[in-house]
C-alpha cells in the first residue's frame, strides 16, 4: 500500500497501515535501538501520515528523525524525497526546489536511474510552483528520456507494460506545463 501511494496512486489505498507502522516504530525505538532501523521506521511512518493527508503529524515525525551515523544512499534518497514532499505541501516551494535539486544530484551521482527519473519529476513540480516553466519542461523531458532507457532494458513480458504505465505522471505534467506556457 505504501509503495503504491508513493508512486502517485494514493486513491488505490483503502487502508493506511498507520497503526502497524506506529507499532513497528515503537518496537525499534524500545527493543531494537539500531539507528538505521529507527531511521527507516520513522521515515515510513512519516510517509504514511503524509500520504494519508495528515500533514502536521507527518511533519512532526519527520522533524524528530535522527539520521543514522552512516546512512545509505537509499536512505538519503528516501529522506530527501520525504523532505521535499513535505516542503511542497507546506507551500515552501523554494525549499522544495533546493531539496529536489539535491535529490537529483544524489541520484545522478549514485547512478540510480529510476530514482533520478522520479527526482526530476518532483523538481519539475517545484519549478512549476514557482512558475519556472522552462526548467520544469527541461526536467520532464529528461525524465521521459530516462524512462525510455529504462523501458528498453526490460524484456517483453517481464514487466515492460508496468514501466510503460509509469509514463503517465511525467507525461501528464509535461503536457499541462506546456499548455500553461502556450508552447
Amino acid at each position: 500500500n505504501l509503495m503504491l501511494a508513493k508512486r502517485n496512486h494514493p486513491k488505490t489505498v483503502k487502508v493506511w497501515p498507520i497503526s502497524e507502522l506506529t507499532k513497528a516504530s515503537d518496537l525499534f525505538d524500545n527493543e531494537c535501538p539500531r539507528p538505521s532501523s529507527i531511521f527507516n521506521s520513522k521515515l515510513n511512518l512519516s510517509w504514511v501520515h503524509l500520504l494519508a493527508g495528515r500533514m502536521k503529524k507527518a511533519s512532526s515525525i519527520y522533524q524528530g528523525i535522527d539520521k543514522p551515523p552512516a546512512p545509505s544512499a537509499r536512505q538519503l534518497i528516501s529522506q530527501l524525497q520525504l523532505q521535499g514532499e513535505i516542503e511542497l505541501r507546506q507551500e515552501r516551494f523554494s525549499d522544495a526546489l533546493r531539496t529536489f535539486t539535491h535529490l537529483v544530484e544524489l541520484t545522478d551521482q549514485t547512478r540510480r536511474t529510476s530514482a533520478l527519473r522520479h527526482a526530476l519529476v518532483h523538481r519539475a513540480k517545484a519549478n512549476i510552483a514557482i512558475r519556472n516553466f522552462d526548467q520544469a519542461v527541461d526536467d520532464l523531458r529528461k525524465s521521459e528520456t530516462l524512462l525510455d532507457q529504462l523501458i528498453s532494458m526490460i524484456p517483453l513480458g517481464e514487466g515492460r507494460d508496468t514501466m510503460v504505465s509509469a509514463r503517465e505522471t511525467g507525461t501528464k505534467l509535461l503536457i499541462e506545463t506546456l499548455a500553461i506556457e502556450n508552447r
